[in-house]
Order: C-alpha cells, then structure tokens, then sequence
C-alpha cells in the first residue's frame, strides 16, 4: 500500500519513491535535495509540492504569510513553453484554490501573502538581478545540469532569515547537459551509474542525510552531524521507477538516440560526446519546396577567420504549416573569408533577399560585440531591413540539443546544394575534433528565432508583398530586439 499523506485536509499520494522521499526531507528540515538521475519519475512534481514547504503537522510554509521562494529554469522562455507554469497553477490551486498568479512577474501569491516567484537566469551575468533577493527561504532549481555552480552559489547566498521558516534549496537534475561536472562531483556520494568510477571517501544509500560543513582546511562532508555550523544535503536517485513497471520500454521506444537514452531513461552520468549523437543522414528530407505561406530569416554566424580558418554562414530558413510546423533551408552561404569582407557580403545577400526576409545575428559577447551589432542593425534598418540580434549565449552542444529532436521527427528540410552538402557533414559530424561546425550554430539560431521570436506562419495570409509590409508595420516591437 502507498504512503498517503494528509496535507490541508487534501490526500496526496506520491507517485514514486523519489516523490515520497522528497516529501519526507521537507519534513526532515534537510537543507539541500537533489533528485536526479532517469526522466518520467516525476521529479518536476516533487519540486512544485517542495515549494510550497509541506510539514508533518499537515500544514505549508507558505501558510505563512512571511514566506518567500523562487523557482528557477535556465531559459525563461521554457517555463510556459515546458508546461511549468500550468502544472505549478494546477498544483497550487488544488490545496489553495484562492492563489493568485501574476503573469507579468510571474509570482504567485497565497491567501497568507506567502509568494513564490518563477524565473530564468540564462547567463552567469543575469545572476545580478536577484541581488535585490535580500530574504529568501527556498531556491527551487529545475534540470541544476543547466546552471553553472556560480550561479547555484550566488543565488543560495540570497537564502537567509530572521525567522523560524527552515532554508530549503531542491532541484531536480538528469544526466548530462553543459554543467553535468559540477553536479556529479556535488552529489557523488549517492550516484550508483557513472561511466567512470567515482573517487569518494564512502557511499551513502539514495535518499540518506549527509553533512556539510568548513573548517580551516576547506570543506568537510561526513555522514554523522556535526557540532558546529552545518547544512544538511542528500540525493535522491531516481531511475528505481515505480510509477509504472513500462515506463522504461515506453520512454526507450520514444529516445532513438542511444546516448540520450542512456542518460534518460538508464540514469547513467559522465556519458562522452560523439559524432552522430544530435544528427544523421536520415534526419533531414530533401525538397524543391518552397512554401508561400511562411515566415523567413537569415541567420548569420560571423565566426570567420580567414581562408583557413572557420566559415561565414548565412542561413535561409523558412518556417511554415503542413500539419504540424516544419522548417526548409532554402538557400546557404557559407565562405571563408576575412572579417573586412564580412559586412558587404551580409549587406548584398539581404538585398538578394528581399525585406520580406528578417535578418538574424548571435550577438557576441562583450561591449565589442554589442557595439559591432548596432552598426549592422542600424545600418540594415536604414535601408528597410528587420533585424532580430540574438543575444543568448549557449554552448554548442545545448543548441544542438534544441534542434535535434526537431530534425528527428523530421520536421527540417533543405534545398539540396554544394553548400548545403558541407552543411550536412557538419550536422552529422558535430561534435567532433577538427571538424568546422558553424552551421550548427545556424541551424540552431534560425529555428530559435522563428519559433520564440517570430510571429508564427498561422497567423500570416502572404498574399502580397503589400500585405506583408502592411504586416511588418504592425510588428514595430521587433525593432527592440
């Protein structure tokens, strides 16, 4: 039989183990909680019903009205597309049908005036906004993968209080992603599938307390309390899945890559990267297909450097309907070249081009990338052009892994050329030593931009060019980016 418990007159029955466990640590006053490891368990719940600070006693934190969280992702973008938003309101709602939810800063307030604030940090420089932050109780991380430690440090330092509310921080974590190193080495004590053996003092059993405190000689962890100032922390494994016994064959059946299904559904840590791991021969279809009904960008990756060194790519891509949204890329420019030379070539493809056509950069970092920017954006502009600067900064690997489920429910097309045929070869060589991969950058930043800054090709009916200016008039907003 399950564990039920009765929280606010309302039976909550957990899902899995790690469910159960997360619970039971809230209870505990354990300051730090991990759940990682396979995905379908159930974790992103257990983070959501943790936020609100369930106790033994039947009631919440955020029955108090003092109380204050936030709830972070990477990308601020993902948390109305990934569904957090709606499953927190679903969730929050059920034990407090009067919580209200503010859309514009994204916080929900209790009836007791308790709040709970969602947001993004997506580069290490964004961790400045929440100094402000001068009291918070709980810092609740979804996929920690993704965080770097000092953004994970900074924002914990924001943790403190005057009160008898417990400091919480929880998160959730698969294996994998851009930060994978620093979590592994956080929670190694309890991490039981590594590709490499794992250098520890002891093991502790999934979900066991451990101890964390600093002495002169640096930090001390140990499985029995110490008598000075300590935090307690724990990890929680959670490829034991029994939400339900098929959820394995379910979940390998969807996952063809078998180093994402490694990680996904096995829970194995420190897997290597490898060509052919986000793309194949098979992915892309071939076409002389180009739709009418669509929305179109130029996405430039300017990482030149001369004729022997990487490729100036500038990638036509256009975003359309046929049942579900698809992507072809029409047309390729991909030369090596010196960074003088850079310019006239973007300048004379946009004309080539059309100002129906909006023009896309990744704005490099720096005060020197911004100022590089405004000069193409105001000089594109001057003459009709729309231009859209992308100024998120992801590794290869993490934009890689935003497209490649797309191209492997093959939804991305192209128009076969001699250009497109070296832009292929990097695709499936990617990542590789020695192998030139600018067009993943393209790929990755044009379909980024048409489907989170772009208005989507449902809403246009292109039957003139009249109609489309008339259009572009109406989106003057876009100007700001």
């Amino acid at each position: 039989m399950k564990t039920k418990y009765k929280i606010k007159d309302i039976d909550y029955i957990p899902r899995s183990k790690a469910q159960k466990l997360m619970i039971e640590r809230d209870f505990e006053g354990v300051f730090d909680v991990c759940l990682f490891g396979a995905s379908g368990v159930g974790k992103t719940v257990a983070l959501i019903i943790s936020s609100m600070g369930p106790q033994r006693n039947g009631s919440f934190l955020t029955d108090r009205s003092e109380y204050r969280a936030i709830f972070l992702r990477r990308e601020s973008v993902l948390l109305q597309r990934s569904g957090l938003l709606d499953a927190a309101l679903m969730w929050y709602k059920r034990f407090y049908p009067k919580v209200e939810f503010n859309k514009v800063e994204k916080m929900f307030t209790f009836p007791s005036g308790a709040k709970i604030t969602f947001g993004g940090v997506e580069q290490d420089s964004d961790k400045e906004k929440y100094k402000g932050y001068t009291e918070l109780h709980g810092v609740f991380y979804e996929e920690l993968t993704q965080f770097s430690q000092t953004i994970f440090d900074f924002i914990n330092s924001r943790l403190r209080t005057i009160t008898d509310i417990p400091l919480r921080v929880r998160s959730t974590s698969n294996p994998g992603d851009r930060e994978e190193k620093w979590v592994l080495d956080k929670y190694k004590y309890w991490i039981t599938k590594c590709v490499e053996p794992i250098e520890r003092d002891f093991e502790a059993k999934w979900g066991q307390i451990l101890y964390y405190w600093a002495d002169y000689n640096g930090i001390k962890v140990g499985q029995s309390k110490p008598n000075d100032i300590h935090f307690s922390f724990c990890g929680i494994e959670t490829f034991i899945n029994d939400i339900k016994k098929d959820n394995d064959k379910f979940m390998s059946a969807q996952i063809t890559d078998p180093i994402l299904r490694a990680q996904l559904v096995e829970g194995i840590w420190g897997l290597k990267l490898g060509a052919g791991m986000y793309f194949s021969d098979k992915d892309l279809f071939e076409t002389t297909f180009k739709p009418s009904q669509a929305i179109r960008i130029r996405y430039w990756d300017k990482a030149c450097s001369g004729e022997q060194g990487d490729y100036l790519c500038g990638m036509l891509v256009s975003h359309y309907l046929d049942g579900k949204s698809k992507f072809i890329i029409e047309n390729v420019v991909l030369v090596k070249t010196d960074a003088p030379k850079v310019k006239e070539i973007i300048m004379s493809t946009a004309n080539k081009d059309g100002k129906l056509v909006f023009v896309g950069f990744e704005q490099e970092p720096g005060s020197a990338g911004k100022e590089l920017m405004d000069i193409y954006k105001r000089d594109l502009e001057k003459i009709g052009f729309r231009v859209i600067v992308d100024t998120k900064r992801e590794s290869k690997q993490n934009r890689a892994q935003y497209i490649s489920p797309i191209a492997k429910e093959g939804r991305i097309g192209y128009i076969q050329s001699l250009e497109m045929t070296e832009v292929k070869r990097q695709l499936v060589s990617f990542p590789s030593k020695g192998v030139n991969d600018d067009a993943v950058d393209a790929v990755s930043g044009s379909i980024f931009l048409l489907l989170n800054r772009l208005p989507p090709p449902m809403k246009i009916e292109q039957k003139s060019t009249r109609d489309m200016v008339s259009l572009f008039e109406k989106l003057e907003g876009l100007r700001q980016f």
